[in-house]
């Protein structure tokens, strides 16, 4: 199955989507902001990025643009 990152600021919608991925069988790991998710993805490698828009720090598309300047 497939290894996910959710990345939100709101924790109850992180962990419901959490739940349901892993009781689906994905491993599903999850971060509050983009500072923390970037982090998370430069230590481990994930198959699936669900990610917020409006975040704290550094919002979904600043983090997309990092993951894109990174690994084209």
């Amino acid at each position: 199955m497939a290894k996910l990152l959710v990345v939100d600021d709101e924790k109850n919608l992180r962990l419901v989507i959490q739940k349901e991925m892993s009781r689906n069988g994905h491993e599903a790991d999850t971060a509050g902001d983009g500072e923390a998710a970037w982090e998370m993805l430069e230590a481990a490698e994930y198959d699936v990025l669900l990610c917020d828009i409006n975040m704290p720090r550094l919002d979904g598309m600043g983090l997309l643009k990092r993951l894109c300047e990174k690994s084209p």
